[in-house]
């Protein structure tokens, strides 16, 4: 079987896309919910963080290779993969406003 080199133009493409990635939305204790953005390919996850009465609050950009994983009082906890796959969990301290 030889090897068949993958074409972007072979796939059928969906019209639109959804309007926030899967698992994209979260809700801290404190009842502000975190929307993440479709961003490019390669690019940090972003959120838009919203408060009471559905306000845009905050914009989130988390580092490089994470992903939101939970929350906790004041917290985020976030999730990366090292290139052997091994799964490290880190706690930061949530911006004024999110």
């Amino acid at each position: 079987m030889g090897s068949q080199e993958l074409n972007v133009d072979d796939f059928d493409w969906p019209e639109v896309k959804p309007a926030f990635p899967p698992n994209g939305v979260w809700v801290t204790p404190e009842g502000t919910l975190w929307v993440e953005r479709h961003v490019p390919a390669g690019t940090p996850r972003t959120y838009d963080v919203f408060g009471d009465h559905a306000q845009l609050e905050a914009r989130v950009t988390l580092p490089e290779g994470r992903r939101v994983v939970g929350f906790g009082k004041g917290t985020v906890y976030l999730a990366w993969n090292d290139e052997f796959d091994l799964q490290y969990l880190e706690r930061f301290r949530r911006p004024a406003g999110s």
